[in-house]
């Protein structure tokens, strides 16, 4: 989103809309990347059909969304790392550098399934009437550069 400012500062606004309460995640530091949180791209690996149907199955309401359907061969494995979103307490937005790793240091198919974790946050935030967070527990793609969209297919969910 910091590129996003200096192009389109009215999509950029909209945008860090979701961090309202939690804005300092914006600035989080990514160790392997040597950048900032809102300098790179942020892709969720497990399949958005999976994602969407956990909530709908709790009893959450979606509308279908749109999503970019992005191969993973498509990322410079040098621009490439995880965040594992790590069960926390609501409302902890901390972090260490053991929450990031490399992309060629972790096996990528083990984080096309969907985590306990965010189960559990769908779960607890049903039970205290409010509004999960959709990728709580998620391991995030973080991609420090620029994608090209021509080959990139859109999907409904």
């Amino acid at each position: 989103m910091n590129s996003l400012w200096k192009i389109a500062p009215e999509i950029a606004e909209n945008l860090a809309k979701k961090y309202a309460g939690r804005e300092s995640i914006q600035k989080r530091y990514i160790p392997p990347l040597d950048c900032l949180w809102n300098d790179v791209l942020m892709f969720c690996p497990v399949p958005p059909d999976r994602l969407m149907q956990i909530f709908r199955d709790a009893g959450y309401d979606l509308e279908p969304k749109r999503w970019l359907k992005i191969a993973i061969a498509r990322l410079e494995l040098q621009n490439t790392a995880i965040y594992f979103s790590k069960n926390r307490a609501y409302g902890d937005h901390s972090v260490d550098d053991s929450d990031f790793a490399r992309l060629d240091q972790v096996d990528f198919a083990s984080l096309t399934q969907v985590p306990d974790a965010l189960r559990a946050h769908i779960q607890s935030a049903r039970s205290e009437n409010r509004q999960p967070f959709m990728f709580v527990g998620v391991p995030h793609v973080l991609y420090k550069g620029e994608l090209l969209l021509d080959e990139i297919e859109i999907v409904e969910f």
